[in-house]
């Protein structure tokens, strides 16, 4: 017949096993779960409370040209949510952030030790350090300081490991050392058991501010709003950097929208000195001329030429310049690889739509150098970036050239006006000619020099009354509780991951366990029935239900089936330690108490501890009965029950093996038969050496020793084929289970078949 096939554990999931290897493994759960409880309370304890602060910013759309540029392409890509994303993004970068360090004093932080953790100090600090001056190698390094008493403290700085500084100071006084020079002012009394505090440059704390801000864009039903963060371990700091940060982006939005008006009054400033000095020459050859020469008047029709020539030569003049402006600006944009040069600023009266492209490949540039920052050239959206600006380098060649074509048009179309009133004008005689050719200059000048003048108060009104449409929503707050950590929740969550871990210990330990647990699981591994359990013995208690597991086992035995027919029980196990000698020794008081003549037979030979077991001498016995030196009357010891006799294994033999195999063990054997109800054979184990098997045949029944948490699995696979393959009438008895287990189980387990 085949070998036995361990049964499938896992057809059906057994609740019953879950619950046992849970209960077996209990303590080390609940110590697993416990420690990582634990853990995450100190854990939580000691992480430093986190405080948010908030502001809400309505920010208008930045780029007002989409009226003006044609396509939709370019409208797509400037978006809102698009807008207010690339927005967010200038909150985070350090240029901002040195700007907000002016309004703020972050320099020095201080630190007090309470409770066995450090606790961050900002406004309400008991002393204030006054630096002088500190190296730079010492900035941000910790300095240890620790009140004596009312007047003195002590001051303690490492280096290297090694105090470099430890020395007490009265308040108030200058403290040199080779590493800085500061002074303490008390402001009042210093509770806390030490303190420590840290001196950097106030400018190198961009990173304190980068690190806690943060800003993400709100766009729901057309509304432009930037909602910005602030971490901090201190709630006041966390408010106040939101406030400098807020001015700061507010001021830099008013600078940036000044910015053109101070350009354009720079350029016409410049425009004005020169036609002034042009006008001022104009206006002395014109007196100079009336002077040496007779005053001729002009007539109606040739001051009428005149004025209108003038004006048009003005509007001449205009429309050069325009053309000179943006020749220069297309000759850039074509000729340039980058634009980063460009600027609006330098431009004067050039169209909405050309302003509008430019201001948009200004806030690209800001954006795509933004980006830089924090992302590689390959990331997506620096791609993005990069080809919007190429589109807007195209809008704008294309849209300035059209602008160069329509007002180069407009110049030839007044340049022909021009000649024509030029030739009704020679006409005159030639001293009212060059009269009015003076006159006229004077005139075209002063209209130039006007109209600039004009232009200049127009942007001088525009700067003086430039405002930010920024608007603060929300102003930032001192928070009153920390958002973070949740103390609760990492204690739950480590109580929980802790029940985990002990789990899956649990089934870990479970599963490399190869040992066997409980009869459950004994009874999925095999058929052969089981004749009892019994329980560990470790206090009086347990001793008498040992003893009553004892006696169900005999009663076990007495109710089978072939009951009758069993004289000759050996008892064995897979190796020693299993309780095989002990089990025998007290099976055999029980069926002898019980009315029984019975014999226990020791042959385990190898190592024997029964005559050990009853208190007799191993002299004589089964070695020297079965080499022929002893009779078998003279190697029977009488033992303190009167109907329980024992033969003890004897000296050893140098061939166990050898003895057992005899025929005379045989012939042993069967005249014990009739002098006893049973006959006890204390056998080899059958895992170690193969003297076993024979006695198993000799036997009428078969008791193999389990004990619990000690027996390998595998052994079992050698027990099925015995009871399968070979038909040797086996049972199995459990032993060494633990004590509610076996209560569980009970001692009233009955033999079945």
């Amino acid at each position: 017949m085949a070998e036995r096939n361990i049964k499938d554990e896992n057809d059906e999931i057994d609740l019953r096993e879950i619950a046992g290897i849970l209960l077996r493994y209990k303590k080390s759960i609940l110590l697993i779960t416990l420690l990582t409880t634990l853990f995450a309370a100190y854990y939580a304890y000691f992480l430093p409370d986190m405080y948010r602060s908030r502001m809400l910013l309505k920010v208008p759309p930045q780029n007002n040209y989409s009226n003006y540029i044609t396509g939709d392409t370019l409208g797509a890509m400037m978006g809102t949510g698009n807008e207010l994303a690339e927005e967010a993004v200038i909150f985070q970068t350090s240029a901002l952030a040195q700007k907000a360090l002016q309004h703020l004093n972050l320099g020095t932080r201080y630190f007090a030790y309470r409770h066995f953790k450090w606790k961050e100090l900002y406004k309400d600090t008991p002393f204030v350090v006054v630096t002088h001056h500190i190296k730079a190698e010492i900035k941000g390094r910790p300095i240890m300081l620790e009140p004596v008493d009312d007047t003195r403290f002590r001051l303690t700085f490492e280096k290297d490991g090694e105090k470099a500084v430890d020395k007490v100071y009265p308040y108030g006084a200058m403290i040199e050392t080779p590493y800085f020079s500061i002074s303490v002012k008390k402001i009042y009394r210093l509770e806390a058991e030490k303190y420590r505090f840290e001196i950097a440059d106030n400018s190198d704390m961009a990173g304190l501010i980068l690190g806690g801000i943060s800003a993400s864009p709100y766009v729901k039903d057309g509304t432009s709003i930037i909602a910005v963060y602030f971490n901090d371990t201190v709630p006041l700091r966390a408010k106040e950097i939101l406030d400098a940060v807020s001015q700061s982006y507010i001021a830099d939005n008013l600078e940036i929208k000044s910015r053109s008006a101070k350009k354009r009054l720079a350029f016409i400033d410049m425009q004005l000195k020169a036609i002034n000095k042009t006008l001022q020459g104009s206006s002395q050859k014109l007196q100079q001329y009336k002077a040496t020469n007779v005053f001729v008047s002009l007539d109606e029709k040739a001051k009428s030429i005149s004025s209108r020539l003038g004006t048009l030569e003005a509007k001449a003049y205009a429309l050069k310049t325009q053309i000179s402006i943006l020749e220069s600006l297309l000759n850039y944009v074509q000729t340039q690889k980058s634009l980063r040069g460009i600027n609006i600023d330098s431009s004067v009266q050039i169209s909405r739509q050309i302003s509008g492209i430019i201001d948009a490949i200004q806030k690209s540039i800001v954006e795509y150098d933004t980006l830089l920052v924090t992302h590689t050239r390959h990331h997506p959206q620096v791609i993005k970036l990069k080809k919007q600006l190429e589109s807007l380098k195209r809008s704008l060649i294309d849209t300035v050239s059209v602008n160069l074509k329509t007002l180069k048009e407009e110049k030839r179309s007044l340049d022909r006006q021009i000649e024509t009133y030029k030739e009704e004008l020679k006409d005159l005689p030639v001293q009212e000619q060059k009269l009015e050719v003076l006159n006229r200059n004077f005139m075209v000048n002063e209209k130039i020099y006007s109209m600039l003048l004009e232009e200049r108060a127009t942007t001088a009104i525009v700067e003086a009354s430039n405002i930010s449409y920024i608007r603060i929503l929300e102003a930032p707050y001192v928070p009153s509780a920390p958002f973070k950590p949740k103390r609760k929740m990492i204690i739950l969550v480590g109580l929980i991951m802790g029940l985990i871990l002990g789990i899956v210990q649990a089934f870990a330990r479970e599963f490399f366990n190869t040992t066997f647990k409980s009869l459950e699981e004994l009874e999925r591994y095999t058929d052969v029935p089981v004749y009892g359990i019994v329980p560990h013995r470790s206090h009086k208690r347990s001793l008498i239900h040992y003893k009553e597991a004892m006696h169900v086992i005999w009663s076990n035995l007495e109710l089978s089936p072939n009951a009758k027919s069993v004289k000759v029980i050996t008892i064995t196990s897979s190796v020693s330690g299993e309780g095989k000698t002990l089990t025998t020794t007290e099976f055999g008081k029980v069926i002898a108490k019980n009315g029984k003549k019975v014999i226990v037979v020791n042959l385990d030979m190898r190592k024997p501890t029964l005559h050990e077991a009853f208190d007799l001498p191993n002299a004589t016995g089964m070695s020297t009965l079965l080499s022929g030196k002893d009779s078998l009357a003279s190697v029977i010891q009488k033992t303190s029950i009167d109907t329980l006799h024992v033969i003890t294994s004897g000296p050893k033999p140098p061939n166990p093996t050898g003895l057992i195999m005899s025929e005379n063990l045989q012939k042993v054997i069967e005249v014990l038969k009739t002098r006893y109800d049973y006959v006890l054979i204390d056998s080899p184990p059958i895992g170690l050496v193969a003297d076993a098997k024979k006695i198993m045949h000799l036997s009428d029944l078969t008791l193999i020793i389990i004990r619990v948490n000690f027996s390998q699995k595998n052994f079992i696979k050698v027990v099925n084929r015995f009871y399968e393959e070979e038909k040797i009438n086996l049972g199995i008895i459990m032993n060494d289970m633990p004590p509610k287990k076996s209560y569980g189980y009970g001692y009233g387990y009955e033999y079945g078949v």
